[in-house]
């Protein structure tokens, strides 16, 4: 019988890997000494509703920041105009350390002339540092948004969370219902 030491290093890229099952990366931005992490179940941005998870690092002391405060600002930006989309909170993971977790809703695909931007938050203390770049986001396969105007005049957006894969049968649904304030506030 032998055994192997193991480095703490090693022992914390393990984690690392570990944490990321189930997870196929989307993006990394890199900004004010951070490095940001988007992943997804699917590794892209659709419409409708979009789980999160986030993973930011230090670049300088190479290491997981573990206890920040993390905010999303996507934007559309259009050739006339902007806009940005719902976005749940952002909140850290018990089960998987070096993460957080939250959804945006988008309301349309990247085209050819017209794109989103992410930006991220990241608030330690009281400092905030922003980390952003450009994304794709891909038009949904099924439909599972539905953008209208209510007969109160007022924009509303109904986006279909799960099921992810409905089966022929019976499906238990879960949406989200956001109410348009502004272009930038639901």
């Amino acid at each position: 019988v032998s055994c192997k030491k193991e480095t703490i290093e090693t022992i914390k890229e393990t984690v690392a890997n570990n944490e990321l099952t189930g997870l196929s990366p989307v993006t990394t931005f890199s900004q004010n000494s951070l490095i940001v992490e988007l992943f997804t179940p699917t590794g892209t941005f659709k419409t409708g509703y979009n789980d999160v998870y986030y993973r930011v690092k230090d670049s300088v002391e190479n290491k997981y920041i573990l206890t920040a405060s993390l905010v999303a600002n996507p934007e559309m930006n259009m050739m006339s105009m902007s806009h940005g989309c719902p976005t749940g909170e952002i909140q850290k993971i018990v089960d998987r350390p070096n993460m957080y977790r939250g959804s945006i809703i988008f309301t349309m695909p990247t085209n050819n002339m017209e794109g989103w931007t992410l930006a991220v938050n990241v608030t330690q203390g009281n400092t905030t540092r922003v980390v952003s770049g450009a994304i794709t986001v891909n038009q949904a396969p099924k439909r599972n948004l539905n953008v209208f105007e209510g007969s109160d005049g007022t924009r509303y957006i109904l986006a279909m969370e799960k099921p992810v894969a409905p089966i022929v049968g019976l499906n238990d649904i879960t949406a989200q219902l956001y109410k348009r304030i502004d272009g930038y506030t639901y």
